[in-house]
């Protein structure tokens, strides 16, 4: 459990790196918003890991194993490109700090396949629910250090410096990999050209169903409010001339809290509600919870407003997260439910890139007043195709799994 622990915080601590902190240093550096927008694709990795996972699945190799030999290899490698990103300078090489940003998704994407795998074949039958729980908490440690945590310390440190503290960090991921036992169970005898095609299939199956397009627009533009508000978060809140401090601790570490709230509390309430009218309740809440950024326009740097604010909307978010899930477990086929929920999510991965793509040119554009009021406008849309269409979808496959799916959700 103490490896499962450690690889989890070494998967999660690249991913604030090239997001959200990334952001942040990006500001400082009067980097303009339309290209702060754009750096968002640089997480595309992310979103289509599924292309190369059954090449990582297939490796061989003669040292360490098939787990271990990924695992020290994208984490020697990410130590590196951190290295060289903290020797960039954004405001004058932004197209090289994009190319470090992208090699560090990949790698990042990469590992994240090899301890997916690693721990779905160490751990026992009894031991994969607190196992899953945590690698979970592990993840949101290693995001809380390279978020809140380098936020805080680029108060006191420089860039540079903060980034190499962070490439210290990831360090504890070889650490981990060296006292790591190699699974004893090898799965299967490797990835054939054949097996490797046969991923196109679910994309086939999921494509057949009826009313495809409208299911596939749903899941596009479901949380695109929340998406879009939340992709400009941090350039917003450095202009209202909140510290990186105050980011840190209250969007970084109490946010978290409140969207762990949110999606216990949706989890309960999906034992008790329909799907329908979770997706709608909850989608109508989290819609007009992104008001809460023009009160915070409004306001000016109020930091009980930037409380609320926070509070309100990532709880909110938390409640929206949980309807979403369900609605995604319950498309899947129950023949193939690992599959289609990875191209589903990855749909959803898809979109948000794009939409965080096109936030900064918005919000340039049109003021952050604006903006915002764009962001609350769009949460509707999804709920209002829901209002729509979703007698007329006809879900088969949704009645017979809706059950499960709000159960595992709960």
């Amino acid at each position: 459990m103490l490896i499962i622990l450690a690889m989890g915080i070494s998967s999660g601590l690249p991913f604030a790196l090239i997001g959200s902190t990334l952001q942040a240093w990006l500001t400082s550096e009067k980097v303009s918003l339309q290209n702060i927008g754009l750096f968002s694709l640089i997480g595309a990795p992310y979103a289509l890991k599924f292309l190369w996972a059954p090449f990582v699945d297939g490796l061989r190799p003669k040292i360490l194993g098939r787990r271990r030999a990924v695992l020290l290899f994208s984490q020697s490698a990410l130590i590196a490109v951190l290295i060289w990103l903290s020797g960039l300078e954004p405001g004058k090489t932004p197209e090289l700090v994009a190319i470090a940003g992208l090699l560090i998704a990949f790698l990042s994407a990469t590992q994240d396949i090899a301890i997916d795998a690693y721990r779905a074949e160490v751990l026992e039958e009894r031991e994969l629910g607190s196992g899953v729980a945590v690698g979970v908490l592990g993840y949101r440690l290693g995001l809380i250090c390279s978020g809140a945590g380098a936020l805080i310390l680029a108060d006191h440190l420089p860039w540079h410096t903060v980034y190499q503290v962070m490439a210290g960090v990831m360090a504890l991921g070889i650490v981990t990999t060296r006292l790591a036992a190699e699974p004893d169970v090898v799965r299967g005898e490797g990835t054939s050209l054949k097996s490797a095609r046969d991923f196109i299939q679910p994309f086939r199956e999921l494509l057949s169903r009826a009313h495809a397009i409208e299911l596939a627009l749903f899941i596009v533009i479901y949380r695109a409010g929340d998406v879009l508000a939340g992709a400009m978060t941090i350039p917003f809140l450095l202009s209202l001339e909140f510290s990186n401090t105050e980011i840190g601790v209250m969007q970084k570490s109490f946010g978290p809290v409140a969207l762990i709230c949110g999606s216990l509390t949706g989890g309960l309430l999906m034992a008790r509600i329909s799907l329908y009218r979770a997706l709608i309740g909850f989608g109508i809440v989290q819609a007009i919870s992104t008001a809460m950024y023009l009160v915070l326009q409004l306001s000016g740097k109020n930091e009980i407003v930037f409380a609320l604010t926070v509070a309100i909307e990532q709880f909110s978010a938390g409640l929206g997260t949980a309807a979403f899930l369900a609605f995604l477990i319950s498309l899947c086929d129950r023949e193939s439910t690992a599959t289609h929920y990875a191209v589903l999510t990855s749909l959803v991965a898809l979109a948000r890139l794009a939409i965080e793509a096109c936030s900064g040119y918005l919000a340039a554009e049109l003021g952050w007043t604006m903006f915002f009021l764009v962001a609350v406008v769009s949460g509707f849309f999804g709920v209002f195709l829901l209002l729509a269409r979703y007698g007329g979808w006809n879900l088969s496959y949704n009645q017979e799994y809706e059950k499960g799916a709000r159960a595992y959700v709960a």
